[in-house]
C-alpha cells in the first residue's frame, strides 16, 4: 500500500514539472540567413579601394604616355625652329628638353631648359660642333627665347686658319700651343734674314676675336713685345706683326647672339656665344650683326 502511494507521488510531481519545449528549427534557419552588416561593409570598402587603386594606376600610365607624346612634340617644334633659323640639316640637330615634367611646362607656355647639339655651326670664317643651352623657350609662334648660351668647339686647324687671316701669313707658318698661337716669319735686315716668332693669345673683345702678342722669339732668344719694338731695325720691320689683330664675326652670327669668350683648351678652340631675347622667327633670326 505504501509502495502504491510512493509511485502516485512521483507521478504527480512529474506531471506538475514544466514541459521542455523543442527548439524551433525554422527560427534557427532564420537566424542563420539574417544579413551580416560587418562582413558586407568590409566587402564594400575593399571594392572601393580596389577601384581607387585601378584608377590611380591608369592615371600614372596616362601621365607617362602623355609625357612621352608631348615631349616628342616639343622636341620636333624646337628642331624645326633651329633648322629654319640657322639653315642646318635636320639630321645634324639633336634636341633634348629638360626642366622636369613636360606637361607643367606646356601649361606655362614655355619650356624651362632645352639642350641642342649641332654637328656644325659657323662662327666667322670657321666652324665647329656646337651645344646650345636655351632657357625660357616659348611655345607661341614668333616669341623670343629668354636666354641662349652656345659653346662651339673647333679643331686646331680652325685656330691656324683664324691666325692666318688675321696676320696675312700662310697657315704653315702657324702652330698651335696649349693656350697660344705661334706665328713665325722672316725679316730682311741688311744682308741677312732674321727669324721672328710671335706668340698670340686669342680672346673675345667687344664681340670680336682678338689675337694679342704675348711673347716673342728672336732667333734663339725670348724677349717681350716691347723689347722687340725697341730693337733697332728689327723693331720697325716687325711692328706690323706685333699689333693686336681683331677679327669681326658679328656679320656671321644672328644679331641677338654675341661672342663673349674664346680660349684654346687641349689644342681645340672653344668659343662661347650668349644672347637674350633671341627670336625664333626665321626672318628675325636670319638678321646678322654688323662689323
Amino acid at each position: 500500500m505504501a509502495d502504491d502511494s510512493v509511485h502516485l507521488g512521483e507521478l504527480a510531481s512529474e506531471s506538475t514539472a514544466p514541459a521542455r519545449v523543442a527548439p524551433d528549427a525554422a527560427g534557427v534557419a532564420a537566424d542563420a540567413s539574417a544579413p551580416q552588416p560587418r562582413r558586407r561593409g568590409r566587402r564594400v570598402i575593399i571594392g572601393i579601394l580596389i577601384t581607387l587603386l585601378a584608377l590611380a594606376v591608369l592615371a600614372v600610365i596616362g601621365w607617362f604616355v602623355a609625357e612621352s607624346v608631348l615631349r616628342q612634340v616639343a622636341v620636333d617644334r624646337v628642331r624645326e625652329v633651329v633648322v629654319n633659323g640657322l639653315g642646318v640639316n635636320p639630321d645634324q640637330v639633336a634636341v633634348e628638353v629638360g626642366g622636369g615634367p613636360i606637361v607643367p611646362q606646356l601649361l606655362s607656355g614655355a619650356l624651362e631648359r632645352v639642350e641642342i647639339d649641332l654637328d656644325t655651326m659657323q662662327v666667322g670664317a670657321v666652324s665647329g660642333a656646337a651645344t646650345l643651352i636655351a632657357e625660357g623657350v616659348p611655345l607661341a609662334e614668333g616669341a623670343a627665347i629668354e636666354r641662349v648660351v652656345a659653346t662651339v668647339t673647333m679643331p686646331s686647324s680652325a685656330i691656324a686658319e683664324l691666325a692666318a687671316i688675321a696676320t696675312g701669313l700662310p697657315a704653315d707658318a702657324i702652330s698651335v700651343g696649349e693656350n697660344t698661337v705661334s706665328v713665325t716669319s722672316e725679316f730682311d735686315v741688311f744682308i741677312t734674314k732674321v727669324l721672328v716668332g710671335v706668340e698670340l693669345r686669342p680672346s673675345a673683345v667687344d664681340g670680336a676675336i682678338a689675337l694679342e702678342p704675348v711673347g716673342v722669339m728672336l732667333g734663339d732668344a725670348s724677349i717681350t713685345a716691347d723689347e722687340l719694338r725697341s730693337t733697332p731695325f728689327i723693331g720697325a720691320a716687325a711692328s706690323d706683326l706685333l699689333q693686336t689683330r681683331i677679327l669681326c664675326v658679328a656679320d656671321t652670327l644672328p644679331a641677338s647672339l654675341g661672342l663673349t669668350d674664346l680660349r684654346i683648351v687641349g689644342g681645340e678652340l672653344t668659343v662661347t656665344l650668349r644672347g637674350t631675347a633671341v627670336p625664333t622667327d626665321q626672318t628675325a633670326l636670319a638678321v646678322t650683326g654688323s662689323c
